[in-house]
């Protein structure tokens, strides 16, 4: 069900990043900015805590909001239907990476070959599109890019809703990306490009 969501999130993404916001930056601080709306969810278990679990969700929400432009620089460049699978490719393999080197986790042999067939999978599925597309340039590097920040937010609100609630985890977090987003539009440039698409301004398909 996951997977059917993001399909059709990044398919509506790659629409908007096409017609309505051309540049992935203003598209990233409108996706990140509507994140505020999380405060809703306030009333239902949130409580403030100074505690190491705030600052590991803190940091994974600003980690998040440079994969959402890397990964949206990525979906301008290219067809959904490439960029998706392989950012969905490098995303675990980071995150493995990851939790073995800093945090000594070992998986066992059925959760190597469940990420093993993962990637080869996407590689099979998205060859010949990445075999035309990727030519010697950067275009490649976004994708990887986006893959790695991806898995590091991943892990790091993982760490995080071990130590505190869901609840918690996800208003911290994405208060963080939200508030990121609205700080950058103190800056002149930024804050004119928001205003020039403010009247196309997108009701995207990704709110958390």
């Amino acid at each position: 069900i996951a997977y059917f969501l993001v399909a059709g999130a990044v398919v509506v993404d790659k629409i908007l990043l096409k017609r309505s916001v051309p540049s992935p930056l203003v598209y990233t601080i409108y996706v990140n900015l509507l994140q505020i709306f999380v405060v809703f969810l306030i009333p239902f278990g949130f409580s403030l805590e100074g505690s190491q679990a705030t600052y590991l969700a803190i940091v994974s929400g600003l980690v998040s909001f440079f994969a959402l432009y890397a990964f949206f620089h990525s979906l301008k460049l290219h067809e959904a239907s490439l960029v998706s699978p392989l950012v969905g490719a490098f995303n675990p393999l980071f995150a493995l990476m990851i939790e073995w080197l800093f945090l000594g986790q070992i998986l066992n042999i059925a959760q190597y070959l469940a990420i093993l067939v993962l990637i080869i999978g996407t590689i099979v599925f998205t060859h010949n599109q990445w075999a035309h597309h990727f030519r010697p340039n950067r275009s490649l590097s976004w994708i990887i890019i986006s893959g790695l920040l991806f898995a590091v937010s991943f892990v790091l609100l993982r760490q995080a809703l071990l130590q505190t609630s869901f609840i918690n985890g996800l208003v911290v977090s994405r208060l963080a990306a939200g508030l990121l987003a609205g700080s950058l539009l103190i800056m002149p440039n930024i804050r004119r490009q928001v205003l020039e698409h403010h009247r196309n301004s997108p009701l995207t398909s990704r709110s958390v």
